[in-house]
Order: C-alpha cells, then sequence, then structure tokens
C-alpha cells in the first residue's frame, strides 16, 4: 500500500511549532507518528468518548478517596447512617435506583 502524505506550511505566527517538530526530529522521533497521535487524540476528545469519560470519572473518584482531606462532616455522615437504616427496611429504593 502506497503511503498517504501531506505538505504543512509554517506561517511566521507558528514558527515555534515548526522549532518544536524539527526539534523533535533531530532528536531521532518520528514526527509524522507524533502528528498522527495528536489528531487522533484530537479526534476522539471532539468525539466525546465513553472510555474517555470514564477514565477521567475514575481518575477523580480515585483523587478524592485517596485524599486524606476529604473527611466527612458529621452532619453528613449522622444523614448518611438515617438513610442507610431507612433502606433496610425498606428495599423499594433498590428498584428505584435501576431506573435513575
Amino acid at each position: 500500500m502506497q503511503r498517504k502524505s501531506f505538505s504543512i506550511s509554517f506561517r511566521k505566527k507558528f514558527k515555534h511549532v515548526y522549532e518544536f517538530l524539527l526539534e523533535k526530529k533531530n532528536n531521532g522521533e518520528n514526527v509524522s507518528d507524533y502528528i498522527c497521535r495528536l489528531i487522533e487524540h484530537d479526534m476522539n476528545k471532539t468525539s466525546g468518548t465513553h472510555d474517555d469519560l470514564e477514565e477521567k470519572v475514575r481518575g477523580i473518584l480515585k483523587k478524592i478517596t485517596n485524599n486524606p482531606c476529604f473527611i466527612e462532616s458529621e452532619h453528613e455522615k449522622n444523614t448518611d447512617d438515617d438513610l442507610f437504616t431507612d433502606q433496610k427496611h425498606d428495599s423499594s429504593h433498590l428498584i428505584d435506583k435501576l431506573f435513575d
């Protein structure tokens, strides 16, 4: 299969971008692969892939649960305990949760 190619021109205002790519090339990196990965990342970001969102949520939850500064206030704890006690006697909340 024949390789596909593009020619890219850099205006003066993007001279710093050209120099950055030239430096990558001089360090032995494949600039074409680098640009393709950036474009692919941008494509996935704009399409709003579910996997990216799920990964971000997991990261946030991990930061919150591992953060020692994140401590439940006594009021929140009492409210949760009351809710849990009420739910022990009534399992309908489980069915309601399925349809939220």
